[in-house]
């Protein structure tokens, strides 16, 4: 199950006769301690996921549609799971497999810091991607210039 369908699925069994709304989900994390405003939660529902959410927003998820963090660790797993891929081959590709290995037997904190790391690392490479394609832009529409001028 995804989490927007988790998220879609406890609203209505938490609702009783009728389904919560996200501003209401939004509160019962206010009340366990956590922010989660109403905007984030549509968004999980009517968007894909392109990352994880950090760890305090799936705990806040958690509070707010009374399962436990490891439903929502593993809803975020499925929608995060390219499409026709189940969370067992995921699961079972190498560089999963590479960043358990790695984070085996290591505290949440540190944990948490790699993940920080990772997406420093990510972010690098992904600006590195956006020069290159404003590169190859420039090249393109140099080169329609220069077939123009001709």
């Amino acid at each position: 199950m995804t989490l927007g369908e988790l998220i879609e699925k406890r609203a209505i069994e938490l609702g009783g006769r009728r389904r919560l709304t996200y501003r209401e989900l939004s509160a019962r994390a206010k009340a366990g301690g956590y922010t989660l405003n109403e905007t984030t939660i549509n968004a999980y529902v009517k968007h894909p996921l392109d990352e994880a959410p950090r760890r305090r927003t799936m705990h806040a998820l958690a509070v707010a549609l009374d399962v436990s963090y490891d439903t929502i660790r593993a809803a975020v797993f499925e929608s995060m799971a390219e499409d026709g891929d189940s969370v067992v081959q995921v699961a079972d590709a190498p560089h999963v497999q590479a960043w358990v290995t790695l984070a085996e037997g290591r505290t949440d904190a540190e944990r948490e810091h790699m993940v920080e790391a990772a997406r420093l690392v990510a972010a690098v490479l992904d600006a590195s991607r956006a020069r290159e394609t404003a590169a190859e832009v420039t090249r393109i529409e140099d080169a329609k210039r220069s077939r123009h001028s001709r």
